[in-house]
């Protein structure tokens, strides 16, 4: 008997827990919307665009590869573990800064072109 006075409850918490996820449903995804964006924008403007992101790109490729010759002399001045942490954790500081500066430059980009902010969910 108790086992059935227990159904609707597990039934009442499986609505529950399903419900924000059903809305979520119903809202178009971040790729839809950004489809949608992208589409919206003149021939002009999507050229600028996919230009300007593959500048930050290039920049970002650019100082990774600067940040590993920055790691790599670094390690070869210092022969001592101690030293060695501290390059590290100047290096992995730098990444920070670094993929930190280039989320701000494509946020602002996407910003500039009108097209959705990334995702939080």
């Amino acid at each position: 008997m108790s086992r059935f006075k227990t159904l609707p409850l597990a039934l009442m918490l499986a609505v529950t827990a399903t419900a924000p996820a059903l809305a979520d449903a119903r809202r178009p995804s971040l790729q839809e919307q950004e489809a949608q964006a992208l589409a919206r924008l003149s021939l002009p403007d999507l050229r600028n665009y996919f230009e300007a992101r593959r500048q930050i790109e290039r920049r970002g490729s650019d100082l990774r590869l600067a940040q590993l010759r920055n790691l790599e002399d670094c390690l070869q001045r210092t022969r001592q573990r101690t030293s060695a942490d501290g390059c590290l954790e100047q290096a992995r500081v730098q990444r920070e800064r670094d993929r930190a500066q280039w989320m701000r430059d494509l946020v602002a980009l996407r910003q500039r072109y009108q097209l959705p902010a990334f995702d939080d969910r």
